[in-house]
């Protein structure tokens, strides 16, 4: 018997925010999520990230920050 499966939800966030010019003027941030359920109570989430900052700024100790900063996210969930 096959179970019955529904698709990946896929929600998605990019907020942008506008700050003074000595903390990098404009930075993004976005995620992208997919969220499988793989039994009755238990989902796994899986999650891209992108952070961007327009004018990077040098740090105190003379380093640059990268421009784009990305993140895979991993998670599980129990239903209850």
């Amino acid at each position: 018997m096959r179970a019955n499966r529904r698709p990946p939800d896929s929600p998605a966030s990019t907020p942008a925010t506008l700050t003074r010019q000595e903390a990098g003027l404009c930075s993004h941030h976005a995620v992208s999520t997919l969220e499988f359920e793989i039994k009755r109570h238990l989902d796994l989430n899986v999650s891209f990230g992108l952070d961007r900052t327009r004018d990077r700024i040098q740090q105190n100790g003379g380093a640059v920050p990268k421009q784009d900063d990305f993140r895979l996210i991993l998670g599980l969930g129990v239903r209850f």
